[in-house]
């Protein structure tokens, strides 16, 4: 569970929320020098209790939901990466043109991207896959 305040208000079901602190990074030796975050991370969430910009509130996330999206962005570019260099290895011995290896391996890795960006555009319209604000945080 995250805490977080309410920065903006996008329709009456969803909310842009500014995370105060991850949890992760409450226990970690490098917060104080972590370049990754900035100051802070913001998001989208649904706000089922009706907060208000400026309230601060607590956020519940889907952990399994979590895992699905870090093998989405992470794993699955690495998987076409792959793929593309057996093909282009295919192709370069089937047409005996050598710079088909590395041609097709790059298009197959840049048509992941392609790829990720279209199922997140699907994935954007699902609410399963946004955190859940779900009370008011105590100061």
């Amino acid at each position: 569970m995250e805490t977080g305040i309410i920065t903006q208000l996008l329709n009456e079901k969803l909310a842009k929320v500014k995370i105060l602190e991850a949890e992760a990074c409450s226990t970690c030796k490098n917060k104080s020098s972590c370049s990754l975050l900035g100051d802070s991370i913001e998001l989208i969430a649904i706000n089922k209790i009706n907060a208000k910009p400026g309230n601060k509130i607590l956020l519940e996330f889907n952990e399994n939901k979590k895992i699905y999206l870090s093998a989405l962005f992470f794993i699955l570019p690495i998987i076409f990466l792959i793929g593309g260099y057996f093909v282009g290895e295919y192709f370069k011995e089937l047409y005996n043109k050598h710079w088909l290896l590395p041609v097709i391996t790059l298009v197959s890795f840049l048509l992941s991207f392609v790829f990720v960006k279209i199922i997140s555009k699907i994935h954007e319209k699902n609410d399963k896959f946004y955190p859940v604000i779900i009370d008011f945080a105590k100061d």
